[in-house]
């Protein structure tokens, strides 16, 4: 990959394909389908690469800039987890000079500060969600604004999302489920679309609509 202008983090649930993926990293500017899929199920597919797996390798092919749009950031802080090879790898993308950002809400990052510490002091800038008002606290007005963009972003984009992404993991058919999979494939195959997808799957999308509320 010979660039990365973000990093794009979305549960994708994938059923058996119609015909078999070969698993591998992706290459040049071509989009690979990966799977995040819940603990103690049998939902996951063996012809899909994890995104555990594949977050670290766009991370670490990173040349220019990595912007991460999330609520907070936390890893187990009893040892290593999934996440841990992806937060190394911010680490290692900060230090060598890529511009990281990360969007965070500003009360989460009070209730979990351990993770963007570290980030922070790897060269990582954090960006609180809120913008606080000249004396350092939030007004009813700002917080009337805040409170009509997060709800309309949450309803529009987040929660959208979900139901889409737990409609898929429920579906029991199996016309269904090579339909919801052949969908995606379509998706990930146009530029257009793929490109959307992403945006929306980030939840990019829902930032810049909230930013569009006033």
């Amino acid at each position: 990959m010979r660039r990365l202008p973000w990093v794009l983090l979305g549960l994708v649930a994938c059923a058996p394909p119609a015909a078999p993926v070969t698993p591998g990293p992706a290459t040049g500017d071509g989009v690979e389908l990966v799977e995040s899929w819940p603990l103690e199920t049998t939902l996951g597919n063996a012809d899909v690469r994890d995104a555990k797996d594949v977050w670290p390798e766009l991370v670490d092919g990173a040349k220019l800039r990595l912007d991460f749009a999330e609520f907070y950031a936390s890893d187990d802080p009893k040892g290593p987890s999934a996440l841990t090879p992806v937060v190394e790898a911010i680490e290692r993308a900060a230090k060598r000079g890529v511009k990281v950002r990360w969007l965070a809400d500003a009360k989460m990052a009070k209730t979990y500060p351990e993770l963007l510490g570290r980030f922070a002091a790897a060269g990582v800038r954090n960006v609180g969600w809120v913008h606080r008002d000249d004396d350092g606290r939030a007004g009813e007005e700002l917080l009337d604004l805040y409170t009509r963009q997060r709800r309309t972003a949450n309803v529009e984009q987040v929660q959208a999302n979900s139901i889409s992404n737990k409609n898929r993991l429920e579906a029991r058919d199996p016309a269904v489920r090579r339909r919801n999979f052949e969908e995606l494939r379509q998706t990930a195959a146009d530029p257009a679309r793929n490109r959307q997808f992403l945006l929306t799957s980030s939840m990019i999308e829902s930032v810049a609509r909230a930013g569009r509320i006033t």
